[in-house]
């Protein structure tokens, strides 16, 4: 796993001329917290936790629509929780979208809305704005507006 650069004097002294820019050491930085972050998680393959639902199926231990609702529901947390630390990272380091929610103008109304409790104020404003220049869904600016009171 790539790690941060040690920002001591002595990592900067060594190699002067190869000086890290600013937006480098943060680029290193957020992906060391992306190591630190994937390093606390546990990693199940979709494959293996279908095996895993339809053995406690045919066991009798839950029925196939309770099996599949879990599915669809953990692989949704995955999902958000993959997008949310990508977003931290990208935020982090300076890159991607301007707006604090990574890959806005491809996410529907509800996705977007699931996102808007992890931002500030200013996060929230950022995002009414560019909503109502661009796709204008009433559901989004209802629900930006709400969290702001």
């Amino acid at each position: 796993m790539v790690q941060p650069k040690q920002s001591g004097s002595s990592a900067r002294e060594s190699s002067d001329s190869h000086a890290a820019e600013p937006r480098e050491d943060r680029l290193l930085a957020a992906l060391g917290s992306l190591g630190a972050l994937l390093g606390k998680g546990v990693a199940i393959t979709a494959d293996r936790l279908q095996d895993v639902l339809e053995e406690a199926v045919r066991r009798g231990r839950m029925t196939a629509q309770d099996a599949d609702e879990l599915a669809k529901n953990l692989f949704e947390i995955g999902r958000r929780q993959t997008q949310d630390t990508l977003d931290g990272v990208r935020r982090a380091a300076g890159f991607g979208d301007a707006l604090p929610i990574g890959g806005y103008d491809d996410l529907t109304a509800a996705q977007v809305e699931r996102r808007l409790a992890d931002l500030d104020d200013g996060e929230l404003r950022a995002v009414r704005e560019h909503e109502r220049r661009n796709g204008n869904r009433t559901s989004v600016l209802t629900a930006i507006e709400r969290r702001l009171g």
